[in-house]
């Protein structure tokens, strides 16, 4: 039986996207995908051009009952939360164990910051490292349990300063992190 994921956009749908287009070229990823977007957005453009299941859906910043009756109705196995709201603590509760956010810092940097915002703090923080956590979602706004990270160096940072904390060192400390982070 296949897999039920289910995205919740507001953007260009990059991560739906490659999940559909993995999905197409690995049929042993036996999975539906649905989506439900709080705008007019390119993921909910995508799901429409290609009859994925989609539904525009207003969401209140403090009601989110609607959004907990689609879910309900859907009852996906996995939810990506890719879209620009902060979900409610009822969402949270309810579905703490199927939620997967992917936030474009290295948590807790940047953290509370919702879609590019975090991208645009660092850049502007002139910060050395740019990265992603996906963690788990949780009542606690960007507090849940990170499962993978990954981050590259910016070409900003003069090779003095990498060489000076070691490079080597650092991506071996990244490395195990991430295995870490993924067994947990």
């Amino acid at each position: 039986m296949a897999s039920k994921i289910l995205f919740l956009a507001s953007g260009d749908g990059g991560n739906l996207k490659f999940l559909y287009l993995l999905s197409k070229v690995c049929p042993a990823l036996d999975i539906s995908i649905s989506v439900i977007g709080d705008r007019e957005c390119g993921a909910l453009d995508f799901a429409k051009a290609r009859g994925i299941d989609n539904e525009l859906l207003s969401i209140d910043r403090c009601d989110q009952s609607n959004l907990m009756e689609s879910i309900n109705r859907l009852n996906p196995d996995l939810i990506f939360t890719t879209i620009h709201k902060i979900l409610t603590d009822p969402i949270t509760d309810t579905f703490s164990s199927r939620l997967v956010n992917l936030h474009y810092s290295l948590l807790p940097n940047h953290e509370g910051l919702i879609g590019l915002k975090s991208l645009e703090a660092a850049i502007a923080n002139r910060d050395f490292l740019l990265g992603v956590t996906t963690h788990r979602v949780n009542s606690i706004l960007d507090g849940g349990t990170p499962f993978v990270v990954n981050c590259q160096w910016l070409s900003w940072v003069p090779d003095f300063y990498c060489d000076s904390v070691g490079r080597d060192d650092f991506w071996k400390q990244s490395s195990s992190y991430s295995r870490n982070c993924c067994t947990t």
